[in-house]
């Protein structure tokens, strides 16, 4: 009997082969044909490097930056800061906004009759200058109010400037002071508010005082710059990740901290308006505005963030004014190359870098 079990046994086995070998089969992956050889497939994209940069040739060869100060100044051994700022704040400047001053309080004459024991009397070009300069003083010595500077009680400290002005007359010129005529229209002819028209007159003298007395260097760069102010104005900036939390802003072009020229910008007016630029946006066709004021003779470099940068102005400037550029740009700018655009996940990694 032992025989034909074992030979029962060796059946079943070989029946179980049997079959997990055909289910073997036919979980097998059937490879594709060979390919045929007519087939032509496409070469893969190889980078082939970014695009062939031709470097600028000036006409001229770089400079340093220099004054351009009178000769009675700039031959002196000792200048004093206040003939510098003579230079900037003029007599006749000084003589039209006294002037404008005048006109303004004669304006407010009836108002004027309200107040009781303060007869207004016309201010003098040289009266106004010492005005100023009390409110300059007061931006250094800073006070809590501003009868402290007039006070002797022993308690605040002695200022002179009592010798010089009576705090009557101060507050009085404060209240009437006028840079600008006040007859001058606040809204444009196009519909356009004159937000900075007051102050007119002081920016055109520093603007143009700014050109007569400094050379910039070959290397200039442009940026944006507040001026304080906390005052309530729907024209001011507010940023606070900014050492100047809130201002006023104004693009500026700058040689080593000395700038050379400005043009102011609003929260709600934009830029004041240049001449249009085919090709630029509103802020490209303001930084063209301004580097196109530098003297055509004298070759300059400009340096731009990425706020400024793009690749058609950087275009114009070298055709136009032939004028080198170099700053950081977003990917994302108008212009960008596609073959310097890198993938987030390789930033940093040099041997991904074109």
């Amino acid at each position: 009997m032992e025989k034909p079990l074992l030979m029962n046994f060796l059946y079943q086995q070989y029946l179980r082969t049997r079959e997990n070998r055909k289910n073997d089969e036919s979980r097998k992956i059937t490879r594709p044909p060979p390919a045929d050889p007519q087939i032509q497939f496409p070469t893969p994209q190889i980078f082939q490097g970014p695009p062939t940069f031709h470097p600028i040739i000036p006409k001229h060869h770089p400079h340093a930056a220099y004054n351009t100060l009178p000769s009675k100044i700039r031959y002196q051994h000792t200048v004093e800061p206040f003939e510098i700022l003579c230079l900037f704040l003029t007599p006749s400047l000084l003589e039209d906004m006294a002037a404008h001053s005048n006109a303004y309080a004669a304006a407010k004459a009836s108002e004027r009759q309200m107040e009781s024991g303060k007869k207004w009397m016309e201010v003098s070009a040289s009266e106004l200058g010492v005005w100023l300069g009390i409110v300059l003083y007061m931006g250094v010595h800073s006070s809590p109010a501003v009868r402290d500077y007039w006070r002797h009680n022993g308690l605040n400290p002695t200022h002179h400037v009592c010798e010089y002005m009576g705090q009557t007359r101060f507050q009085q010129i404060k209240r009437y002071c006028h840079v600008s005529s006040p007859d001058l229209p606040k809204i444009a002819p196009t519909g356009r508010r004159l937000w900075h028209s007051k102050v007119d007159l002081i920016l055109d003298q520093l603007r143009k005082s700014s050109h007569q007395y400094h050379m910039p260097s070959t290397h200039v760069s442009l940026d944006e710059c507040m001026i304080r102010a906390t005052g309530r104005s729907p024209d001011t900036y507010k940023m606070p990740s900014k050492p100047i939390k809130q201002g006023f802003k104004f693009h500026c072009l700058a040689d080593h901290g000395y700038i050379w020229d400005f043009h102011p910008t609003s929260t709600q007016a934009a830029p004041d308006p240049v001449p249009s630029t085919d090709g630029l946006t509103a802020t490209g066709e303001v930084v063209y505005h301004l580097l196109r004021k530098l003297p055509s003779t004298i070759y300059f470099i400009v340096y731009l963030d990425n706020f400024y940068t793009t690749v058609p102005l950087l275009g114009r400037l070298r055709h136009d004014l032939h004028m080198g550029a170099s700053g950081t740009a977003h990917p994302s700018s108008a212009g960008f190359p596609p073959e310097l655009k890198i993938p987030k996940q390789d930033i940093g990694n040099p041997s991904t870098m074109p």
